[in-house]
């Protein structure tokens, strides 16, 4: 996150470019920005130079350090009373990910916005976060 630059969201597809040089898995990828999450972003953005950092470095035209988002999101979780070894930034990843299955959102669709390579990879995933969608199963199987 702390490396994207404003160019990088396209607000007319309402999607975001993830280049391979700043990507873990080394791939261009694209995300979808969820409705929710649009205006915000919209908001974060407009009349903003596209070579410029979505997050402020130095006047966002450097990345901020590696450490800045973790450190604000401790201060933040401290001053919440909140567990700071429990809880991560990464953390809001997995209530996303858990959030978007009990919404109902497609598994295929989950694994694209979460830049997984398989469907594996999300099933490992979701179930190291305690999600089973075997209850869906029980109370919606069509009878016979």
């Amino acid at each position: 996150m702390r490396q994207l630059k404003v160019g990088d969201i396209m607000l007319e597809e309402q999607k975001i470019i993830v280049h391979p040089d700043i990507a873990k898995n080394k791939k261009l990828q694209y995300i979808t920005i969820p409705d929710a999450f649009f205006p915000t972003v919209e908001k974060r953005i407009m009349g903003r130079n596209p070579n410029e950092y979505v997050f402020k470095g130095h006047k966002y035209m450097k990345p901020m350090g590696e450490n800045t988002m973790g450190d604000r999101h401790r201060k933040l979780l401290k001053e919440l009373n909140f567990d700071t070894k429990r809880y991560k930034v990464y953390s809001w990843k997995h209530t996303g990910a858990v959030a978007a299955v009990k919404a109902g959102i497609h598994i295929k669709q989950l694994q694209i916005q979460l830049r997984h390579n398989s469907l594996d990879q999300v099933d490992e995933y979701l179930r190291q976060l305690g999600v089973s969608d075997l209850g869906d199963l029980r109370a919606n199987f069509p009878g016979i």
